[in-house]
């Protein structure tokens, strides 16, 4: 075991998370283009497909960088300052064929302690692997969930729909369920993994731009008003 830091180590990381996070300010513009004047003005659904489909690259690459800024520079920077031996934070996640891999690979600190402190726990009372992971799912839905109204004061069921529905279909049925030809599968899960970021913050933007430009009033209670989506009295089809 090492007695001393590495200190060209840390700041050869540090140097990566400026350049990274100045990446992040540059592709927010492009990002956050034509969104500011939502929910100032009518919205026509086409626009709203249209501005899902622009942000596919922008997106991917932020999303991209957003991973390897924290999951490889900064865990990598704290584990060398604090001499932290066990540095294996992710594994090869864009080499996924199915969604249950990529669950196990993407963030293992995470799926670790999901696996030892709720898959095990919960298996051991149910003795069923598929409804265990369905609850397993289900539970880290709710945080998310929970995460995500807290942050923004307001609540759509998109977690619930996209992570805790279709993914669990997916894990627990995605050996029996071949949507694609062998050898084509990572390409699938590739593009899969490429629009379902898209669509989860493009969608959360366009809510929270609905409520913020007033052109979408508060017709409803409070309570109804945090989980009813303002921008459905914004859309014209």
């Amino acid at each position: 075991m090492r007695s001393k830091i590495k200190w060209s180590f840390i700041v050869f990381h540090l140097v990566q998370m400026l350049l990274t996070i100045s990446a992040l300010v540059s592709f927010r513009k492009f990002y956050a283009i034509d969104m500011e004047t939502i929910g100032s003005q009518s919205y026509h659904l086409r626009n709203m497909l249209k501005s899902i489909t622009l942000r596919t690259f922008y997106q991917f690459v932020m999303g991209g960088t957003l991973f390897y800024l924290f999951w490889h520079c900064w865990l990598n920077l704290w584990a060398e300052l604090v001499m932290f031996g066990d540095r294996y934070y992710y594994g090869k996640w864009w080499t996924s064929v199915d969604t249950k891999q990529w669950l196990r690979e993407w963030n293992i600190i995470v799926q670790d302690w999901i696996y030892f402190y709720l898959y095990k726990p919960i298996l051991r009372v149910t003795h069923n692997n598929s409804f265990t992971i369905f609850v397993v799912i289900f539970m880290s839905t709710l945080v998310h969930e929970m995460i995500a109204s807290f942050m923004l004061r307001f609540y759509l069921p998109v977690f619930i729909i996209v992570f805790g529905i279709i993914t669990s279909i997916f894990v627990i049925f995605g050996k029996t369920v071949h949507l694609l030809p062998h050898g084509f599968e990572n390409i699938g899960y590739i593009i899969a993994l490429l629009m379902g970021p898209v669509v989860f913050f493009t969608i959360y933007t366009l809510e929270w731009y609905a409520r913020n430009n007033g052109f979408c009033p508060k017709k409803l209670d409070s309570l109804t008003d945090f989980f009813w989506p303002r921008i459905l009295s914004c859309i014209q089809l």
